[in-house]
């Protein structure tokens, strides 16, 4: 296993006075910034005996993440661990990870950003533990079909924008499925109610829950079938846009100009 470790040290020198005007060293405090190593599958980073995993080595396409490595605890997955970096995102995901799943019990609490971008996966299981989504994780998950997610979290911008084999739906005040309950709503064959955000709140829906207005209610299916039951929340006065002018290039118009 490699492994390095960066150190950083309070030094006192003073000139010009005593041995015994000194502080002693064994008062003076060391902390342990990182501690950076890598066990095949794994590159990953170690802070206050805490491990967040930096970039995935593997090539299985099932990827289950560890409860701990070496005995520490998993807590964190770095930004783009699972994708590549933002100057290089023009490229395809080079990773062919299909399955995500935590192995039990999960002490991960964040996804970093755009940690799983353009990852070709089809079905993903996020523990309870999960607290934080972050911006983009899985931004282009486009054969994305199975989500589930045990607990409740926030959810960065774009978490998972072009996943087209899902679709986030604002709900207006005029739709026709506000205050129905998911037990009582009829939704068409291949469609599935994934998750509702709601007040920066992320909701997992059961049969007693239901739409309320200003939610924004993310579905999962078939594309044929998203595409066609996606119509009942566009409005009336809305069309559908051709052409796009970004202007300005940073890092919001640069993800866009991929979509």
């Amino acid at each position: 296993m490699k492994k390095r470790t960066i150190i950083t040290t309070l030094t006192a020198v003073m000139t010009g006075l005593s041995a015994a005007a000194l502080p002693l060293a064994a008062e003076l405090p060391t902390a342990i910034v990182a501690e950076a190593a890598s066990n095949g599958t794994y590159e990953y980073s170690v802070t206050n005996g805490q491990v967040t995993i930096e970039k995935y080595l593997g090539s299985s396409p099932a990827v289950t993440i560890p409860s701990k490595i070496n005995g520490m605890k998993v807590v964190k997955i770095a930004d783009y661990a699972f994708s590549i970096p933002v100057q290089f995102q023009y490229n395809p995901n080079p990773m062919n990870i299909t399955s995500l799943t935590f192995e039990s019990p999960s002490y991960v609490t964040e996804i970093g950003e755009k940690a799983f971008y353009q990852a070709p996966l089809k079905k993903v299981i996020l523990p309870a533990s999960v607290t934080t989504i972050g911006l983009g994780a899985f931004c282009g998950c486009s054969q994305m079909k199975s989500l589930e997610i045990k607990g409740r979290c926030q959810i960065g911008d774009m978490a998972f924008e072009s996943c087209s084999a899902m679709t986030s739906v604002k709900i207006h005040k005029d739709s026709k499925y506000i205050d129905i309950p998911f037990k009582k709503l009829r939704l068409p064959e291949g469609v599935l109610a994934g998750l509702i955000f709601r007040d920066h709140e992320m909701i997992i829906p059961h049969g007693d829950d239901a739409l309320q207005v200003d939610d924004n209610a993310y579905f999962i299916g078939f594309p044929d079938a998203i595409e066609k039951f996606s119509s009942n929340f566009v409005q009336r006065n809305s069309r559908k846009l051709e052409r796009v002018m970004i202007i300005g290039a940073g890092r919001i118009a640069r993800t866009l100009s991929v979509m």
